[in-house]
């Protein structure tokens, strides 16, 4: 009788009801109902869930709050106010993006969750790490689904994952709509912002206002904007299908299949196929909902079975639905289930999928889909978008090794945090930077690389990825994901740098005679402002006193090739066109202007220039010509000319490649060439050409020399080790010794190095240093010592140049050495050490002297 006061509420039946729901449909109609009778509107967010909590006073209820409290008070969320001023949509709900939706509800974001699909129906079973447990535990999974992880394998079918995190996200004020459609962004106009546009188009999700976008649709579906790279491997076909599970004491009995491979278990592989004919890679086998069986099939079993019609190399033509057999795809997958569990499941029957067939399907896992950075940055209008990516639209699974929802979940904390440090007002670049950071470990974690102190987890990166770096990426790395209507860069900084051009301009053009600069466009279109800038650096370039004002293409001629001769600036577009262009385009004019600005201000000249050479040219005095030719075609070879390639030259445009003499083709310089008088093109310059090759003549081989010290290149340090023979031997004794002992005489693949004791002492004297003659006291105390030793090598020298000799003779010579030497060893056979001289060795004789000759007395 103890429960009568809880039947005498309703408020507890519709909470029960609610917690015990099994479809979509279900748990929103019972959630709205719960919230009509309790008097509270999900859509205040801000307080939906304190008001909840204080009408439904249900000791079932009183646990869930304690949790749902003890994750909210975490100082990361800051009492709910880290985010209380972002709107989020959030598309897709799935695993990954409900527990995305949570998260940004606990920062105090609202949140809007939009899902095409009307109902939950995917029957998948997921393999769930350590941590993914502890934290759907935390946050009261058992309430809402008491068989949650009570078997011997952690896992949990897709569709129970979902209701467990929709009716979490339903309790803290997050709108999930099931049934619309995402059709794409709608840009700001007016005083809107950004908008999803959706189907049906008077669903209220389109009025919906937003400043974070989170896709978590799945698929290969990806937002405009980022880039999909593809990582393509060896032909894997997967099958995976799904029985009914009617949970009788027989079914229970049967053990399930963790993952077994084909590498680990041949012999069960093996009697597979030859019982049955089904040929797998492996296999696993979860009891959940449904009878959950996932395998890897070679394609020739499929083929020999009648699965797959027909043979394609093109996988998307293999899998095709018309060249696959559904009848025999399912005699397949029934086989391989009812072998695998020793043919203990009685009565094993499809469960039926969202649209009520049989569910079983094959699908391919050759190539994984990965998006190539995880968010960016879209402003319109002076309002941004930040948006991300989680789940399989960021990175898609690869299902034998459990990564899928384990790794979703690590990419929804980490958005969670971005989203956070947004809210707070990080600057854009910062947020992305840091979240690029992130997004280089997603791959790489394992249940080993990531804290086994799943108790500490939160959306803060540094309590899950053990010494990660949040600043691995610069903010100039990730520009390119700030996308704006026109740079790549915020609009306020691009602002600023258009109005410090046009100062610069104006300050320098100031006072001159019918020049007036307004702005970066149609205040240069007579030329006399770019005359009167180069005027005002290099008045001697320039007389403006014969300028006409109304003479524009003689104007703009004359600035472009002087700019382009002086300073190698090539022109924005032709003389003429500045007269007959309706509008002259803002950003062309900004390029050009600033490298104007940086040629003018340069304290050095970027470029050694003839006129170092010759006298500095008079005033050009601007003369009128004609223009002929389009601005589209190349002058010499007549095609298509695009601005990136063009070159220009007395008023002629042309691809840069072009611009070769017509006599021997040789590539031409900007004023070492001349037009030729009657074939119109260009010829090297003779004249020039003689006073450009003298001038580098004299450069290299008289000027620079002088500043710069004289250098002698030093020989190879040698390291000459001698032994100090003891007074009771003699020096012939240890050579007759070597000669009879076998492990002396050379190895048969060296005999055709052996020299004779000639050749050798004159090789040894031709190998000594350049610098040192052959006679030197180092060389003389060498060739001693190994006369009387009778056991040094030939190659026993470390480094020397010969004279006389090819670089090619060295090389050889060097590598013989190398080859004939024994394994290094402390001591030699007969108690001498062998060089231990290292470029690197401050001790070197490099450093020191020319010869260090090292004498160790014989050990005993």
């Amino acid at each position: 009788m103890a429960n009568e006061p809880d039947s005498v509420d309703p408020s507890h039946a519709l909470f029960d009801r609610f917690v015990q729901a099994q479809t979509c449909k279900e748990t929103q109609q019972n959630f709205i109902e719960l919230c009509r009778h309790l008097e509270v509107e999900p859509r205040d967010y801000k307080h939906f869930y304190s008001k909840l909590k204080d009408r439904l006073n249900y000791w079932k209820a009183k646990d869930l709050w304690q949790k749902i409290d003890k994750r909210a008070a975490h100082l990361d969320y800051d009492q709910g106010q880290a985010c209380h001023q972002n709107k989020c949509l959030v598309l897709g709900a799935g695993p990954c993006g409900l527990r995305t939706a949570i998260e940004l509800a606990l920062l105090g974001a609202q949140v809007v969750v939009l899902e095409k699909r009307a109902s939950f129906t995917r029957n998948n079973v997921l393999h769930l790490w350590l941590y993914t447990i502890r934290d759907l535990l935390n946050l009261g999974a058992k309430k809402f689904y008491g068989r949650f992880c009570s078997g011997s394998i952690h896992h949990i079918s897709i569709r129970q994952l979902q209701m467990i995190l929709l009716k979490l996200a339903l309790i803290l004020g997050v709108e999930v709509h099931t049934g619309v459609t995402f059709e794409g962004l709608q840009e700001p106009s007016g005083s809107t912002g950004w908008r999803a546009q959706v189907s049906p188009a008077s669903h209220t999700a389109a009025a919906f206002e937003f400043d974070v976008f989170i896709s978590a649709g799945g698929g290969r579906y990806v937002p405009d904007g980022f880039k999909v790279k593809e990582l393509r491997g060896k032909l894997a076909i997967g099958i995976t299908a799904n029985f009914v599970n009617r949970h009788s004491k027989q079914e229970a009995r049967v053990q399930e299949i963790s993952g077994v491979a084909r590498i680990y278990n041949q012999k069960f592989f093996q009697a597979l196929q030859t019982e049955i004919g089904v040929d797998l890679e492996n296999i696993v086998y979860y009891k959940d909902d449904t009878h959950y069986f996932v395998m890897t099939a070679k394609k020739g079993s499929l083929l020999k079975k009648g699965v797959i019609k027909q043979d394609f190399s093109d996988v998307n033509q293999l899998l095709a639905p018309a060249n696959v057999n559904q009848e025999a795809l399912q005699k397949y997958a029934y086989d391989a289930a009812d072998f695998s569990t020793d043919h203990m499941l009685p009565d094993l029957e499809f469960a039926k999928n969202h649209a009520g067939h049989p569910d079983v399907a094959m699908f391919d896992f050759t190539c994984m889909h990965r998006a190539e950075n995880a968010s960016l940055v879209k402003e319109r209008k002076g309002k941004r978008l930040l948006i991300a990516l989680v789940g399989d639209s960021l990175v898609e699974p690869f299902w034998p090794l459990g990564t899928g929802i384990a790794r979703g979940f690590l990419a929804a904390f980490d958005t969670a945090w971005m989203v956070r440090s947004w809210g707070k007002g990080v600057p854009p670049l910062e947020v992305l930077a840091e979240r690029e950071s992130l997004y280089q470990l997603l791959s790489q974690t394992t249940p080993e690389n990531t804290s086994k102190n799943y108790a500490a987890y939160s959306i803060d990166p540094s309590t899950r990825y053990p010494n990660a770096n949040l600043s691995l990426m610069k903010p100039v790395q990730v520009k390119h994901t700030v996308l704006d209507a026109h740079l790549h860069t915020c609009k306020s900084y691009s602002i600023r740098r258009l109005e410090d051009l046009l100062s610069w301009c104006q300050k320098n053009t100031a006072g001159y005679k019918h020049v007036k600069v307004k702005d970066l466009s149609e205040s240069w279109r007579s030329g006399m402002a770019l005359c009167a800038l180069i005027h005002n650096f290099r008045p001697e370039l320039i007389d403006m006193s014969c300028l006409d004002e109304y003479n524009i293409t003689g104007n703009n001629k004359l600035a472009f090739d002087l700019m382009e001769r002086e300073f190698g600036i090539t022109p924005v577009m032709r003389a003429s066109e500045m007269t007959t262009c309706g509008k002259i385009d803002q950003l062309s004019m900004v390029v050009y202007l600033t490298q104007i600005r940086n040629a003018l201000t340069e304290k050095h000249t970027p470029y050694l220039k003839l006129c170092l050479i010759v006298q500095p040219a008079a005033p050009v005095v601007p003369m009128a010509s004609s223009e002929a030719g389009s601005s589209e075609l190349c002058y010499f070879c007549n095609k298509h000319l695009y601005v990136l390639e063009r070159g220009s030259a007395e008023g002629k445009f042309f691809h840069r490649s072009c611009f070769n003499c017509y006599q021997c083709g040789s590539t031409l310089r900007q004023g070492g060439y001349t037009f030729h008088s009657d074939t119109g093109k260009p010829e090297i310059h003779f004249i020039l050409f003689f006073y450009f090759t003298l001038f580098y003549s004299i450069l290299f081989y008289f000027i620079i020399p002088h500043f710069i010290l004289p250098y002698s290149p030093l020989p190879k340090p040698r390291t000459v080790h001698n032994v100090v023979p003891q007074a009771s031997n003699t020096p012939e004794e240890p050579e007759q010794n070597q000669e009879e002992t076998p492990e002396s005489k050379s190895k048969p693949s060296l005999r055709k190095l052996q020299l004779s004791q000639e050749e050798k002492a004159d090789r040894l004297s031709q190998d000594s240093d350049s610098e040192t003659p052959a006679s030197s006291s180092a060389a003389s105390t060498s060739s001693s010592s190994k006369q009387q030793e009778g056991g040094e090598e030939e190659g026993y020298w470390s480094g020397g140049t010969a004279t006389g000799m090819s670089l090619r003779d060295q090389r050889n010579r060097r590598c013989m050495r190398r080859k004939s030497e024994p394994p290094p060893s402390a001591h030699s056979q007969h108690g001498k050490m062998r060089s231990k001289f290292s470029p690197w060795n401050l001790s070197s004789p490099r450093l020191q002297q020319r010869f260090s000759v090292l004498r160790v007395a014989p050990s005993g």
